[in-house]
């Protein structure tokens, strides 16, 4: 017999995303279910860990970080390397490094002090639907076949997400593949946060070095969908990356002692993040800067949004896309404006990286604004533009 639990809004996925969605419905008085199929939330880590801004997120959205969770909170700078070694001028910049295993962790307990119920090792099976309404998921909890009804279901469950799926939402077709180490041992100054740029180990995207602490950092290659012209594996890139001139440098010595793999949708967000009865958060809904795969806090505040979104529509009776639909409304005039222009960024990035001797060039001459496009987005476009336009004009003659 299948056992039957009722709530009044069901959260999949207690990442950054769910465990923020699992805090807003449950200060909004809402009966709330958070549900996670792994045993360890937060592990195994598919990231990078880098978040900017992250106190200005802990004041925006009433939370306390535990000084635990950060691993590096001394970030003041972004550089860019081509792949010859040739570096851009420092940008000044905050941003801090976390601990995954221990931030998601301290999201998830807030959310269960607000009143939100969370249940680990329960994987999600099917999206329930009736009369063209999401009301639930199959599920099974610890090897138990269990039916969780909602009368709305977030979809917080990352990059293959089941629920995105089951509703039939459209996201974008390319994606960013990462594959990536932490690293212990390396010689680096950890107040600045390094981007390499190389189609060598990199095609069209790019590859990092997380500051993760004084002689500890996450690094990793990125490749987008369709730029993997002779299907190299990602273990190459990478073995390639570690080859770069200032890399192999810092390495000397390092020993990984964690693999960080992962992918992250890379364009627009999903077509609609609301349905009837139904809201994506996150990666779920391609809710990230795009440029450079960074979902952390674009997670937490869509998370956030979405589970007062739908407390409110629980609490109003009326839980249909119309209905929802505040929730795209409100995230898209908030945080989207910043989405979307990294959006407009990626694209001028996809051309800015499309054969080494480009890239070279486009670092002799715009460097500041090259990294500017990768990191920032807005404020550096029009210049990288003007220069695209040039470099082109010239490669056609």
């Amino acid at each position: 017999m299948v056992r039957v639990y009722n709530c009044d809004v069901l959260i999949v996925g207690c990442g950054p995303a769910g465990a923020m969605a699992g805090l807003g419905a449950a200060r909004g008085r809402a009966r709330t279910l958070i549900i996670e199929r792994k045993k360890d939330i937060g592990f195994p880590e598919r990231c990078g860990e880098s978040l900017a801004g992250l106190h200005t997120y802990e004041k925006r959205l009433g939370i306390k970080i535990d000084p635990a969770c950060i691993a590096n909170d001394e970030v003041r700078g972004m550089q860019l390397y081509s792949g010859s070694g040739k570096a851009s001028p420092v940008i000044e910049t905050t941003s801090s490094v976390v601990e995954r295993r221990l931030f998601d962790k301290c999201l998830a307990k807030q959310a269960v002090a607000a009143g939100a119920e969370l249940w680990i090792q329960t994987n999600a099976l099917e999206v329930l639907k009736e009369k063209g309404f999401v009301h639930g998921v199959t599920a099974k909890r610890d090897g138990e076949a269990v039916e969780i009804h909602a009368r709305v279901v977030i979809g917080a469950d990352g990059f293959s997400s089941g629920v995105c799926r089951g509703v039939g939402l459209k996201r974008p077709r390319v994606s960013f593949q990462c594959y990536s180490f932490e690293v212990a041992n390396v010689n680096y100054d950890h107040h600045i946060f390094p981007c390499f740029v190389s189609y060598d180990f990199a095609p069209g995207a790019h590859a990092w070095w997380v500051p993760k602490g004084k002689n500890t950092a996450n690094i990793g290659v990125g490749v987008l969908t369709g730029y993997d012209r002779d299907k190299t594996s990602l273990r190459e890139y990478y073995r390639r990356f570690t080859q770069h001139p200032v890399v192999s440098k810092w390495l000397k010595g390092g020993q990984a002692t964690a693999l960080l793999t992962g992918a992250t949708w890379y364009g627009a967000p999903a077509e609609k993040t609301y349905g009837n009865g139904v809201l994506l958060a996150g990666d779920a809904g391609s809710i990230v800067w795009v440029t450079h795969g960074a979902g952390i806090a674009m997670s937490m505040s869509s998370g956030y949004m979405a589970g007062e979104a739908a407390a409110q529509a629980v609490k109003d009776g009326d839980v249909s896309a119309g209905r929802l639909a505040r929730y795209e409304e409100k995230w898209k005039s908030t945080i989207g404006k910043s989405v979307f222009a990294h959006v407009e960024s990626a694209r001028l990035i996809r051309e800015m990286v499309r054969s080494n001797e480009q890239i070279e060039k486009a670092m002799t001459e715009i460097p500041r604004d090259f990294l500017g496009v990768l990191i920032f987005s807005r404020g550096h476009n029009e210049v990288a533009r003007e220069w695209l336009d040039s470099y082109n004009k010239v490669a056609a003659r």
